[in-house]
């Protein structure tokens, strides 16, 4: 250990796996540490320890793996993603569970016998739809807070059949 805390930061090359949002606080703390951090797919980590007949998964042995893989494949530094266009992400993914919730509602409603369930399906759609609309309201917000993504939504409305 004490040589690895006289090698320069940016020599240390740490390989991770991608987990959702769960990755991304370590990575971006690493990487403004100066450290040359790669995110690989898990898939693409889960096939690599195949291939080099480990079947088992543990902590350990997926940390074992990824070093290996790191030091066999090289992978590419992965420049943590910009806060605002993370931020924006997890309002839109919000609005598609929330459009899939709708749909599912919608199609409860027409089969929905009972005034009782009918008038409470018909109470969550209107919820629904407020919340719908307060979140495209934010993702509109966020858009025209942020110049360069400000410029990417104009091209791509301009694009006929896209907007």
């Amino acid at each position: 250990l004490d040589a690895l805390d006289q090698m320069p930061r940016s020599a240390l090359h740490i390989v991770m796996e991608a987990t959702g949002k769960w990755h991304r606080a370590v990575q971006r703390s690493l990487h403004a540490d100066g450290f040359y951090v790669s995110v690989v797919d898990p898939l693409r980590a889960r096939l690599f320890a195949k291939a080099c007949g480990f079947l088992a998964k543990t902590d350990r042995l997926d940390a074992r793996l990824l070093a290996i893989m790191g030091e066999a494949l090289k992978p590419a530094q992965t420049p943590p993603q910009d806060q605002a266009l993370e931020a924006l992400q997890e309002l839109v993914n919000a609005r598609s569970a929330a459009n899939g919730e709708r749909t599912a509602l919608s199609n409860r409603m027409k089969t929905a016998v009972t005034a009782f369930l009918r008038k409470e399906l018909t109470r969550r759609l209107a919820a629904l739809d407020t919340h719908i609309a307060r979140l495209d309201a934010e993702i509109e917000r966020s858009i025209g807070a942020e110049p360069e993504m400000r410029r990417r939504l104009d091209i791509l409305i301009s694009i006929p059949g896209v907007g």
